[in-house]
């Protein structure tokens, strides 16, 4: 098996790293254990999967006599940004884990 000594770097990690989106996510995380770090990669990960359920079924998720075009907006809009920002900071974690991993830091 090869070994790859330097992971590909997602583009949310590169702006993080460069100062960009997220760098204050990546400053807070930085001098964190892997242990940590990992726990947050998988509660990003159940957040993001709770935004999928709410845009597959979001009639479980709203108030019944939330208006039809509010509703519209979470599944079309809202819900969507959300998750876009949060496999951001999914990257970046998972970024650092792998940096770490492979002795980068």
């Amino acid at each position: 098996m090869d070994v790859i000594e330097n992971p590909p770097m997602s583009e949310a990690y590169r702006i993080a790293k460069a100062g960009g989106a997220h760098a204050g996510l990546l400053r807070r995380y930085e001098s964190d254990t892997l242990h940590a770090i990992e726990k947050s990669v998988r509660s990003l990960e159940r957040i993001i999967e709770i935004h999928e359920a709410k845009m597959a079924n979001p009639g479980a998720f709203v108030q019944p006599d939330l208006p039809a075009s509010d509703v519209r907006y979470l599944v079309g809009s809202k819900w969507p940004k959300e998750i876009r920002g949060l496999r951001q900071e999914l990257e970046v974690l998972e970024g650092l884990l792998a940096e770490r991993r492979h002795g980068k830091r």
